[in-house]
């Protein structure tokens, strides 16, 4: 059993019937894939390649016309499988009626813990994404940012398995940056295999070992994110520069045939910008 990935999708094929003459329509072809234990693997592509659809799949939540979901090496139908797994979907499908601890304890408890498992891990977590104080609160009182950031909670609920994440950014307010950053480190360390769907690359190139392009319901790249790209264009973070001295380092540039396409500070400045935030407004 330890020899089997983490997760594997074989021969992955969804298609539905549209249109009036109920044309069938292939969403997804033919898709093989392994992810094994601590592995981060980024899904990236455009807008209708499949990449939710093949998520919901992998969670169990949708079934596929063909092909096999496995979960260490059991079937994703098997529910001794699904508790090893955390799924964040793009929106926030969480009843409002219930209150946020009520609602990660009940997941606990359908993934398996134990009681006083379930009440430590719900306070381990609701203080690393800063719901600590609104852990009593009904969810439909939350804000977007506020329900993105408890999403993140749920999908880490495990400190094993395998996590899949649909644009876990999406929403996300100042202080979700900071508490994904660390879920994602507490996950790697952990061992735990994560699926991250996004279309920021700074989020893939940040946190994922291996990058897969998806498009038009294929697999049309696969390695590691900086060896993917052509070769022409780079991006370069450089610190202790003058405003006079970036000047003449894009003047060298352009006079040796290149050209400075963008400007933006590094992103760990930007997420040093966040921390300071959170630690404000605690």
């Amino acid at each position: 059993m330890s020899n089997q990935p983490a997760l594997r999708l074989r021969g992955l094929t969804k298609t539905y019937r549209s249109g009036l003459r109920r044309r069938r329509e292939t969403v997804l072809g033919k898709v093989d894939l392994d992810l094994g234990a601590g592995q981060v693997v980024g899904l990236v592509g455009p807008n209708g390649s499949g990449k939710s659809t093949l998520l919901r799949i992998a969670a169990g939540v949708e079934r596929p016309s063909a092909g096999e979901v496995s979960l260490f090496g059991r079937p994703v139908s098997d529910p001794h499988a699904r508790r090893r797994l955390g799924y964040l979907p793009e929106g926030s499908p969480f009843p409002g009626t219930v209150r946020a601890r009520s609602m990660l304890e009940f997941l606990g408890a359908a993934r398996g813990l134990t009681s006083s498992d379930r009440r430590a891990r719900t306070r381990e977590l609701f203080d690393c994404v800063g719901l600590s104080g609104a852990a009593d609160k009904r969810l439909g009182r939350f804000s977007k940012g506020m329900l993105r950031r408890f999403g993140l909670a749920q999908a880490f609920l495990l400190n094993e398995g395998v996590v899949l994440l649909d644009e876990p950014m999406d929403g996300l307010d100042a202080r979700g940056f900071s508490a994904f950053a660390a879920l994602m480190d507490r996950a790697r360390r952990a061992g735990v295999a994560v699926v991250l769907c996004s279309h920021g690359l700074g989020e893939i190139l940040q946190h994922c070992d291996e990058m897969v392009v998806l498009i038009e319901g294929g697999i049309r790249a696969q390695g590691a994110p900086r060896a993917l790209g052509d070769g022409q264009r780079v991006r370069l973070e450089i610190e202790g520069l003058s405003p006079e001295t970036r000047s003449e380092l894009g003047d060298w540039l352009e006079r040796r045939g290149a050209r400075v396409l963008a400007e933006e500070p590094g992103s760990d400045l930007l997420l040093g910008l966040y921390e300071r935030l959170v630690k404000q407004e605690r």
